[in-house]
């Protein structure tokens, strides 16, 4: 995928001001569909039916973010810049995409309330998906740094949850990660939004599953909390001002 995306020349300038291939978290939906055929095998019952939404729910913010990381501009910043100009009449990709991400949220939420039959959790489930995926846009700001926050939520959440067939989605997509991880590290390739998304959606909806609604709203209150504080401060500097949360975020990367 490295190659046919740097053959066309959909290549971008990361941090350090090096053209690499951008959008390469395409492959984490294109691996989800490789292998569903086969893990559909070895499902039964009502996780048919959530394989479904994951696969939707994981192209859909897929193509939400490689819409972002083709078209986009960094004219506008945030979440408030993108809705300023669109209120100005001046949409952004990033406007559109936060937009679209949020009606996604709504539908999917919608989809698992026909699946659960509690209504009161649409908005809540919404939510937590909607602001899942800007959590993990917000972190993809350096190489790894997402990739690093989902493997080890992923893990944790495995543990916790072993007995519960949901988890099978969120190792699915950890093993696309695993294999893409070392690219983005050694700064050979950008996730992008496509990628940042698609871990944030696919965390997302396991949080969606898995979690009770006590433990949803405190999981919501985190995730507000960060995006607030990034909206004033800058995480990569807050993160490069505490020495136990550098080194994790240095490890394994290429410091040239």
């Amino acid at each position: 995928m490295l190659d046919i995306i740097t053959s066309a020349g959909f290549c971008r300038k990361n941090y350090l001001g090096k053209e690499i291939p951008a959008g390469a978290g395409v492959i984490f939906s294109l691996g989800a569909l490789a292998v569903s055929p086969l893990f559909l095998f070895a499902l039964s019952g009502r996780l048919i039916e959530k394989s479904a939404i994951f696969l939707l729910t994981l192209i859909v913010y897929t193509l939400l973010g490689l819409m972002d990381d083709c078209w986009g501009e960094q004219k506008s910043r945030g979440f408030k810049g993108h809705i300023k100009s669109l209120i100005e009449g001046r949409p952004t990709t990033g406007a559109v995409k936060a937009l679209g991400g949020g009606l996604a949220a709504l539908y999917i939420a919608v989809l698992i309330y026909a699946e659960s039959g509690s209504l009161i959790m649409i908005p809540l489930d919404a939510l937590a998906l909607a602001l899942s995926v800007n959590t993990f846009n917000l972190l993809d700001l350096r190489p790894g740094r997402a990739g690093k926050v989902y493997l080890a939520s992923a893990a944790v959440l495995i543990i916790l949850f072993s007995s519960s067939p949901p988890v099978v989605f969120l190792a699915l997509t950890a093993g696309s990660l695993a294999a893409y991880l070392p690219a983005d590290l050694k700064g050979r390739a950008m996730m992008g939004d496509a990628g940042a998304n698609a871990l944030g959606a696919v965390m997302g909806l396991s949080v969606v599953w898995l979690f009770s609604v006590e433990t949803k709203a405190v999981y919501l209150l985190a995730l507000a909390a960060v995006n607030i504080i990034s909206e004033k401060y800058s995480l990569t500097g807050i993160i490069a001002s505490n020495r136990m949360l550098n080194y994790i975020d240095m490890l394994g990367r290429n410091r040239k």
